[in-house]
């Protein structure tokens, strides 16, 4: 149980890092960032619905706790599979 919600802690973590290094941010899009060059190439025109629109609500107003159990309930079963083949890989 506490690797389950070690995983999902570590998982929101990662993601909220990563959506910032993308140029997702809390203050919105950040000058400079691959997010800003994304938005200058679409002529600023981000379709309702995109993976650019969900990604920037993300980084705006965060996961929330839907998105923190899902996305750590992933993190948990990347974490299961990737244990059980290290753990085959060990026994032979």
């Amino acid at each position: 149980m506490f690797g389950a919600l070690l995983a999902i802690l570590a998982t929101r973590v990662v993601v909220r890092k990563l959506l910032y290094h993308l140029g997702f941010t809390p203050l919105g899009i950040a000058t400079g960032s691959p997010a800003a060059a994304y938005h200058s190439r679409s002529a600023g025109v981000i379709r309702k619905g995109s993976l650019f629109a969900l990604l920037q609500s993300l980084g705006t107003s965060g996961i929330g706790a839907f998105g923190t159990v899902a996305i750590g309930f992933m993190g948990a079963l990347i974490a299961v599979a990737v244990l059980d083949a290290v753990q085959q890989h060990l026994t032979w």
